[in-house]
């Protein structure tokens, strides 16, 4: 498990692109009842999935992809910018 500092550090880089995504009609748990370095985003049962990977993959984001959802691993995204544009690439998509 990922230490305290690493937990906190992950959540301020991604913590607002939470909310965005709900509004966007996705699903994302609770702070908590997830880590605060990993956390998956389930869509809306209209969204292709398939255009989420290529927009992901034309933009060098990096997601574990499940059946309808997709898993973030925030230690990967290191600064404020690669989390926003996650949520750039999925605002597209979505």
């Amino acid at each position: 498990m990922a230490s305290s500092k690493t937990q906190e550090y992950c959540h301020c880089i991604s913590k607002h692109i939470t909310p965005e995504l709900t509004k966007l009609g996705c699903h994302v748990e609770n702070i908590e009842f997830r880590a605060k370095y990993l956390f998956g985003i389930n869509f809306p049962n209209q969204v292709n999935l398939d255009d989420i990977k290529q927009t992901l993959k034309i933009n060098d984001v990096f997601v574990f992809i499940r059946v309808k959802y997709i898993g973030i691993s925030c230690h990967l995204y290191t600064t404020k910018k690669d989390s926003d544009n996650l949520l750039k690439c999925l605002t597209e998509v979505l």
